[in-house]
């Protein structure tokens, strides 16, 4: 189980995006250059003007060192030391005097490739965190931050920047995101991820998209930061506090567009979806991103749950994933549990 999944499936059945309209990139397929590469050829050639675009990023983050001089940030010479944030794909791993380079994605290189499609109707959604905790932490939490700042040498540029050295988008770091951007956490807050029971997911991606199953439309970015900050409290662990882009023309309008961009198909609010059916129509398999931990934590079989006003009777659970078998007459598919 993974954020990516959490997200997909609420894009899809509470949203209405087409699953043909979702790339996803988990472990090997998510390397800086695999990131880039769908980035380049799902988004900045495919959206258009009027798309809506969702652009996640869960995972873990970094503050990283980049020694400079003049424009030149690639050469191994002494020089202004900058510190930078970044994010840490599958292939990211901590620079050696062997191989001094760094192969995060810099959070700038995000914002400047973001800046690059033709929409400006872009949410960016980053659950990761820049600074760790030397405190131990208990009830299943760990932070998503590289535990230091490492020091390495850029990688060959992304050619869409090729353009635009580093120096010159390190300027411009505290300049807000195309459209808007949802932090797990201001950055100078720690960011954390969480197991419960067979699910492990970060603590803001998983309230989140809990909450937006359940949420009657329309729902606008403030009020689901508001209520998942109320859910991260009440699920007893984390305090860490969210950020949306501070840019004061969006931060206005997030109070009154729907989050996303894009209205919630309200006939599908609900715990759950099914999300396909046997044959016969007698055994369904189910979503249950909309149930809460602690009611998750005590559902099993054989518990009968109502889809549509029809019965059904759970076999199996799987993290969010299950079975169950239609005890009244066959249900279809994308239909909302209650």
């Amino acid at each position: 189980m993974t954020d990516v999944e959490l997200q997909r499936e609420l894009l899809i059945y509470r949203f209405g995006f087409s699953p043909s309209d979702i790339v996803c990139l988990t472990n090997e397929q998510a390397t800086r250059e695999g990131i880039y590469d769908a980035f380049v050829s799902h988004l900045q050639q495919q959206a258009t003007a009027d798309d809506v675009v969702v652009l996640h990023f869960s995972g873990y983050g970094s503050q990283v060192r980049i020694k400079t001089l003049g424009e030149d940030v690639t050469e191994d010479i002494e020089g202004e030391e900058t510190i930078l944030r970044s994010l840490v794909p599958f292939d990211g791993s901590v620079p050696t005097e062997n191989n001094p380079i760094l192969n995060d994605i810099l959070e700038i290189e995000l914002k400047a490739l973001v800046e690059k499609l033709e929409t400006k109707k872009v949410t960016t959604v980053l659950d990761v965190g820049f600074v760790d905790t030397i405190q131990t932490l208990s009830g299943g939490l760990r932070s998503r931050a590289r535990s230091e700042v490492i020091t390495g040498q850029l990688p060959t540029p992304f050619m869409l920047l090729a353009q635009q050295p580093p120096v010159q988008l390190s300027e411009k770091e505290q300049d807000p995101f195309s459209g808007v951007l949802l932090r797990g956490a201001n950055v100078s807050d720690i960011v954390f991820e969480r197991q419960w029971n067979d699910l492990n997911a970060g603590a803001f991606t998983y309230a989140l998209t809990q909450f937006l199953w359940t949420a009657p439309s329309p729902v606008t970015t403030q009020r689901s930061l508001a209520k998942v900050q109320e859910r991260l409290l009440r699920w007893g662990g984390t305090d860490q506090q969210l950020n949306v882009n501070k840019n004061t023309d969006l931060i206005k309008a997030s109070t009154e567009i729907p989050i996303y961009g894009s209205l919630i198909m309200d006939s599908t609010r609900g715990e759950g979806v099914i999300t396909q059916l046997s044959n016969d129509g007698k055994v369904a398999m189910l979503w249950l991103g909309g149930i809460t931990p602690r009611v998750l934590e005590y559902l099993e079989p054989p518990t009968v749950m109502t889809c549509g006003g029809r019965r059904m009777e759970i076999s199996s659970l799987d993290g969010l994933t299950g079975k169950a078998k239609l005890i009244d007459e066959p249900a279809s598919d994308d239909t909302p549990l209650y």
